[in-house]
């Protein structure tokens, strides 16, 4: 099995530089020119998505939005990710960390403003809004007490999902925080089985 760790270009809040779909398209030029050349690499063209936090949502968004045309992945993993930019941020506010105006202000930085002043760029860079039936089988672990993303990001991606007959697994650790650090080993053994199932 081969891995391919993908670097993007981050958002730049101060200076208003590289915000979305920015990040989107690195995701889409890596995987397209890695699958591309798959040949020359020894690899196969299956394939799954896999990411954590800004990772997850882009792993996510890559497999609804683009994986629908020559390179489709045959699963997708979500640790922790973003699933649905217009209500996270609300979400993040509703929150009782104290570093929730923190958190917050990182959405914004990622769009270039908050869901009311970007509406299309918060609807376009949302991986919920792709979903259809013949989106990839997807696997979403996230914490319960999670501020950064609130598990209610997952909670949508599960009932579109569903709606869509679409297979999933989520798994919701009671207690955890966006670091996972107390299930961690557990979480990353459910992303292997995940994985051996759908990559075989």
């Amino acid at each position: 099995m081969a891995f391919v760790s993908i670097g993007y270009r981050l958002a730049n809040g101060k200076e208003m530089t590289n915000q979305f779909p920015t990040q989107e398209e690195d995701v889409k030029a890596c995987i397209e020119y890695v699958l591309s050349n798959r040949s020359e690499y020894g690899i196969s063209g299956k394939f799954a998505t896999f990411g954590g936090s800004a990772g997850a949502h882009l792993a996510l968004l890559y497999a609804y939005k683009h994986g629908t045309g020559s390179y489709k992945p045959a699963a997708a993993v979500s640790l922790v990710g973003p699933t649905n930019i217009s209500s996270v941020y609300e979400q993040v506010l509703m929150t009782d960390d104290p570093n929730r105006e923190l958190f917050h202000s990182l959405f914004i930085d990622a769009v270039g403003g908050t869901q009311k002043e970007k509406p299309e760029l918060c609807y376009t860079s949302s991986p919920i809004n792709y979903v259809t039936k013949k989106s990839p089988p997807t696997l979403m672990i996230y914490g319960e007490v999670d501020t950064i993303v609130p598990s209610q990001q997952a909670e949508e991606l599960a009932a579109k999902l569903t709606e869509c007959g679409v297979k999933h697994v989520y798994k919701l650790y009671p207690g955890q925080q966006h670091d996972l650090k107390g299930v961690i080993e557990e979480a990353i053994q459910e992303v292997i089985n995940f994985l051996d199932t759908y990559l075989k």
